[in-house]
């Protein structure tokens, strides 16, 4: 119970707090030092636990566990780092790359969506039975349109979505089998 109180749980927490980075809002210019400060609090932790534990040939699972958890803070770092510049990008008026407006449209529901219309002259009229009179063009919509305008804002929102996602999935299961291999 010791371990689970004392080492296992400030860790649960401070994973926790790592996955919140991508929820701060960009223009508050406290993302960056947010997930640094969580990155060093990893470090300073890493080095009281390895100060207590005895040096032995296996490496013991909070050891491991804490690198891991080093590991996705490094990335989370990046992350955040990548979205700023996007955010700077946006702040700039940067026209969006291509690969980008791609991923946008890829993530926010496919390349393109294909619609069936019917197009209707403003000189036809229906009858009583619902046919067209007049002048009759029906035809079928379904071009794919890539040149779809995509704005920083866009990417740099479906990319901390994402990012905020994929971390608390990776933290849910990560903390699982860390806890299932503590306790057994």
């Amino acid at each position: 119970m010791y371990i689970l109180l004392n080492l296992a749980v400030p860790l649960i927490f401070l994973s926790i707090l790592n996955s919140f980075v991508f929820l701060l809002p960009e223009s508050s210019g406290e993302r960056i030092s947010y997930s640094v400060t969580i990155l060093l609090a990893l470090v300073l932790y890493l080095n009281m636990i390895a100060d207590r534990l005895p040096n032995s040939a296996p490496v013991s699972l909070i050891n491991i566990n804490i690198i891991i958890q080093f590991t996705n803070s490094c990335v989370i770092v990046l992350f955040t780092i990548l979205t700023l510049w996007m955010y700077n990008n946006q702040q700039e008026n940067k026209p969006v790359s291509r690969p980008w407006g791609m991923f946008v449209q890829i993530l926010s529901g496919g390349m393109c969506k294909k619609s069936v219309r019917s197009k209707v002259e403003p000189d036809q009229l229906m009858d009583v039975n619902g046919k067209m009179e007049g002048k009759e063009e029906t035809g079928l919509k379904g071009e794919c349109d890539l040149k779809v305008s995509v704005t920083w804002a866009e990417v740099v929102q479906l990319s901390n979505c994402l990012s905020f996602t994929v971390n608390v999935f990776y933290f849910i299961v990560q903390s699982a089998i860390f806890l299932i291999l503590i306790l057994t």
